[in-house]
């Protein structure tokens, strides 16, 4: 799912975990998603979630070099091409390159991981990609 999709479903997914906490409808954002070490409720939104597992799937099929792994190599091999740079693509902002890309589940990895402000960086040692 695009950013755009998870915030159209946390908008009636916060909705109904508000009211399941006896919580009015207008309690703040910052207070709800807050951190419960400043006094939030900590309720994660689902775009962090969805970032968190895009990455843990694409670092473990990367490092497992399983078939799932070759197929993702081969959508950053792809995406590496279109973006038409030297640079790793996923050390470069998503926004600015987004109109040449081809949606692909690595470029909506992308995305969620610029909207973070993270980069993914390969070993000096081992080539990955």
């Amino acid at each position: 799912m695009s950013v755009s999709d998870l915030q159209l479903v946390q908008q009636n997914y916060s909705k109904v975990i508000r009211n399941s906490l006896h919580l009015n409808k207008s309690f703040p954002d910052a207070l709800f998603y807050g951190s419960k070490k400043y006094g939030g409720l900590g309720i994660i939104p689902l775009v962090v979630q969805q970032c968190f597992l895009k990455l843990s799937l694409f670092l473990h099929h990367i490092r497992s070099a399983d078939d799932i792994g070759k197929q993702l190599l081969i959508t950053i091999a792809s995406t590496q091409l279109e973006i038409g740079m030297p640079t790793q693509f996923f050390q470069l902002p998503y926004q600015k390159f987004a109109h040449l890309l081809t949606k692909t589940w690595t470029t909506y990895l992308w995305e969620f991981l610029s909207l973070s402000n993270t980069t993914l960086h390969h070993s000096d040692k081992e080539q990955v990609w």
